[in-house]
């Protein structure tokens, strides 16, 4: 077992939520409600696990273990009941086009409305529910019906969640707890801004070097001072072994010229189509020629490259093309991760791959696999909703915040920021404050954002439309169409738009860093197994998350120390005693730390002092036991970092896996429990202080034994509980383990049962 180790725990994937209207629906981090059944041997938990801001919005995420889907719901504030930006069902993250009401406070008994996750009605109100902690009135009865089945929730507002189903199937609210925990607010402070640049240079074969360098003359002297190049791989090598490299060779020549910082993208993808040479077209991207030729074709272009271009990326809007080819997500990974081996073989460059951003919201499935292996984000934004109709213009304040938090620690390059004028949905006047946010708030993430080239300088000529058409598959939408050629700044005959002013503006700031600023991550406390914003206990183990916490990188070379990489924790109890947390591990964006034995309970301020005076905190609420269970993904999420031991009836024992790892990824092993006892080991934090509040673990949503609960013994703070699995669970597959206390419930685990 590894769990303590002289290694970081991984932070939880991001997962927006939002803050609902009060007193409808009582939506604050740490807030939780379980609801069982009749013999109180199944149960369904919903609580708010994070809070964050994105933009103007305030998203919080209310999760739902014990369902048949894994649901998150991301909430945000509204005054008409529970709104929801997006959804997170079995690990994919989706953002909405616009937010929904999800469970409307002024609805009509009767009355239906849509919603992304299904149909919704109200079909009872002023409802009267029995439960085992009380007696509600004036509750509401929602019902949805998602796929042929239907979900009903009863609502009491103010309270929250009193009822899950109806008759013998229902659920009845059997606690509800409340353990706020308060991030530290972080102060922008000014940074140097990222360059900004636009695509000047018309994509014609008969466009002559004089054309280009006069184009991009043109939108340098109006400010542009990045550049972005791109090419198809098919372009770059019509025939096997025969390199036409001139137009991109100019084009990168003039970048130096201009001393403009650069982007430059092999199309292997392009959009809905695969870009590849015609030859190899047909073949597998893994196939061991493909691999062989993109490295000789990376190896010619080394000697063209100059020092401005920075970023190279391998794929163009390659998330796209995944989407309507899943089949060949693996295969394209494979020969990614061979060309950017390759590239940093050749220099010092950042490697990627194109992603539509536009994409990314509503599935990040996709992206996930392939931001994995890229050292930076790079993102086509278009603001597009459904048939390449234009979103709100001011959809860019969320998007430009998203694309920052979901980059963790990478940079990220904004490869096309573009907004139509003649599509649907949209015109100059929109399409001008979508530029005044989208500019606006990149410059509130100049740490992350570390370079935007807006597409385009003018108007595209028709022909050239349906020339790109053609590239991208998309030659029968016309709305495409017309999207595509109306994204100018200026119109064909160089009129400018009011967006052109927006622009221009904007880049005159850039250049002498007006208005940038870098928003350090508030300081985040998290229970460290977990990684909820919820309460910790006494000897337990918490994550901390933020920004300059440390001044230097370092692992604990043994048991926790009371200094670590420069930096020391105090906790300051409720009752005004401060004792000193011993650290595992410190990073600048993270601390791996043991809360105190000893901490009295309520609320407790956390501060972290570095050896150069500065110091941050942050308030948590400490309870005698907030329970956690580590997974071996170090997620808060998926499979139980766990070990099993099967019993046969005759006494004989053997080890049973419960996860496998690879590629950095770790999944559900199946465990039969059709002979015999499968003793489930779980490696938890903050169990230890229980006391004589019951303690409770269900897995698939049914009681099972527990045979011990307490300190592993080998590990500072870490928590042992061994559970036998039910037998009545076989056949279930994946599962989730939950852990309660005092009716506080766990994040939930998941275990594969075969």
């Amino acid at each position: 077992m590894r769990l303590l180790t002289a290694r970081p725990f991984i932070a939880i994937a991001f997962a927006p939520s939002l803050l609902v209207c009060q007193p409808f629906l009582p939506i604050e981090a740490g807030n939780q409600w379980t609801l069982a059944d009749a013999t109180v041997t199944s149960q369904i938990v919903l609580a708010v696990t994070d809070a964050r801001a994105v933009g103007p919005l305030n998203v919080r995420s209310l999760s739902m273990q014990g369902l048949r889907d894994d649901l998150t719901l991301l909430a945000i504030e509204g005054e008409s009941g529970l709104v929801i930006e997006g959804q997170v069902v079995n690990g994919v993250t989706a953002h909405y086009d616009s937010p929904v009401t999800f469970f409307r406070a002024d609805a009509r008994e009767g009355e239906i409305w849509a919603t992304p996750l299904g149909f919704m009605a109200l079909r009872g109100a002023n409802r009267t529910v029995t439960t085992r902690v009380g007696v509600f009135s004036n509750c509401l009865r929602y019902v949805l019906t998602r796929d042929g089945t239907s979900y009903a929730w009863t609502v009491k507002p103010g309270i929250g969640f009193v009822q899950f189903e109806d008759g013998t199937n229902s659920y009845l609210l059997t606690a509800r707890s409340s353990t706020p925990n308060f991030d530290q607010t972080s102060q922008r402070r000014d940074s140097k801004c990222p360059p900004l640049g636009i695509a000047s240079i018309p994509n014609l074969p008969s466009t002559t070097t004089n054309q280009r360098e006069a184009a991009l003359n043109d939108a340098v002297r109006s400010g542009s001072r990045f550049l972005n190049v791109n090419a198809t791989w098919a372009e770059l090598e019509p025939a096997p072994g025969v390199y036409a490299f001139d137009r991109v060779r100019d084009e990168m020549a003039l970048g130096q010229k201009f001393g403009l910082p650069t982007v430059f993208t092999v199309k292997i993808t392009n959009t809905n189509v695969r870009d590849l040479p015609a030859d190899i077209y047909a073949l597998a991207f893994d196939n061991p020629t493909v691999i062989s030729r993109l490295d000789r074709l990376l190896t010619a272009l080394r000697p063209i490259i100059p020092p401005q271009v920075k970023w190279i990326n391998l794929g163009y809007e390659a998330d796209v093309y995944l989407f309507a080819n899943p089949q060949e997500v693996a295969p394209l990974q494979t020969l990614l991760r061979s060309g950017f081996k390759k590239l940093k073989s050749l220099g010092d460059f950042s490697v990627g791959a194109v992603q539509s951003f536009d994409t990314f919201r509503h599935s990040d499935l996709i992206f996930k696999t392939l931001a994995a292996d890229g050292d930076h984000l790079a993102f086509n934004y278009y603001a597009l909703g459904q048939d390449f109709a234009q979103r709100a213009p001011e959809v860019a304040l969320v998007d430009i915040p998203l694309m920052g938090q979901i980059a963790g620690k990478k940079p990220v390059v904004i490869t096309e920021l573009g907004y139509s004028s003649g599509g649907a949905n949209t015109n100059v006047e929109r399409q001008q404050q979508f530029f005044n946010n989208a500019l606006g708030a990149i410059s509130l993430e100049a740490g992350v954002i570390a370079g935007v080239s807006v597409w385009a300088l003018r108007d595209l000529p028709w022909f050239l439309v349906v020339d790109i058409a053609n590239q991208q598959g998309l030659t029968s939408s016309f709305r495409f169409a017309s999207f595509l050629a109306s994204l100018g700044l200026q119109d064909q005959g160089g009129g400018a738009k009011p967006a052109w002013a927006s622009f221009t503006a904007a880049t005159a700031g850039y250049q002498v860093n007006q208005g940038c600023k870098v928003t350090p991550s508030p300081l985040r406390i998290r229970n460290a197994a977990a990684l909820q914003a919820s309460g910790v206990a006494p000897d337990s183990w918490i994550s901390l998350f933020g920004s300059e916490l440390a001044t230097t990188t370092a692992s604990a070379q043994g048991p926790p120390a009371e200094s670590l990489g420069g930096s020391r924790i105090a906790v300051i109890d409720s009752a005004g005693r401060t004792r000193a947390a011993l650290l595992s591990y410190a990073s600048a964006d993270q601390i791996n730390a043991v809360v105190p034995a000893g901490t009295a309970s309520g609320q407790a301020r956390v501060q972290v002092s570095r050896s150069d005076g500065v110091t941050q905190s942050a308030t948590v609420n400490i309870a005698a036991a907030a329970p956690g269970i580590f997974t071996a993904n170090s997620s808060g999420t998926g499979v139980v970092s766990a070990l099993a031991l099967a019993i046969a009836p005759n006494g004989t024992r053997r080890s049973v896996d419960v996860f496998s790892c690879a590629s950095g990824s770790c999944a559900p092993v199946p465990i039969d429990v059709s002979a015999g006892t499968v003793v489930l080991s779980l490696y938890c934090t903050g169990v230890r202080g229980a006391g004589s509040a019951p303690l409770k673990v269900t897995i698939g949503g049914q009681n099972a034994d527990v045979l011990y609960a307490g300190i592993q013994g080998q590990y500072a703070a870490l928590d042992q509980i061994n559970v036998v699995i039910p037998r009545s669970l076989q056949g279930r597959g994946l599962v989730d383990v939950v852990v309660s206390v005092g009716g506080t419930a766990s994040n939930g685990g998941k275990i594969q049962i075969r």
